[in-house]
């Protein structure tokens, strides 16, 4: 049996897009998704995807933090040295060596 994870509302979420006097149907035509889908990120049931979380924030103009996906404690690590830094920690641990830093393949 497996147990479900009981997810807060996404209250900032809806606050946004009722701010922005659009519908659930609206947002999802515009990033591409479904109206059931923004319904259950907005009731807290799943997250979106980290494509659909980039364009809700360039749809909004507002930072992950802002659309309340991610709490205080990661906004204030989310500065782009912190990322980067993450990002290779976590490649080393992944492959055990030297990440590749170049960018090509």
């Amino acid at each position: 049996m497996t147990k479900r994870v009981r997810r807060k509302p996404n209250f900032l979420l809806r606050r946004v897009r009722e701010w922005h006097s659009l519908s659930q149907q609206e947002v999802a035509e515009f990033i591409g998704t479904t109206a059931l889908s923004v319904s259950r990120w907005e009731r807290g049931l799943v997250l979106p995807g980290p494509n659909f979380r980039r364009a809700l924030c360039a749809l909004f103009k507002k930072n992950p933090y802002e659309l309340g996906f991610i709490s205080a404690e990661d906004a204030d690590m989310d500065s782009s040295t912190d990322v980067v830094e993450r990002m290779i920690s976590f490649q080393k641990a992944q492959a055990g060596s030297e990440p590749d830093t170049t960018g090509c393949r």
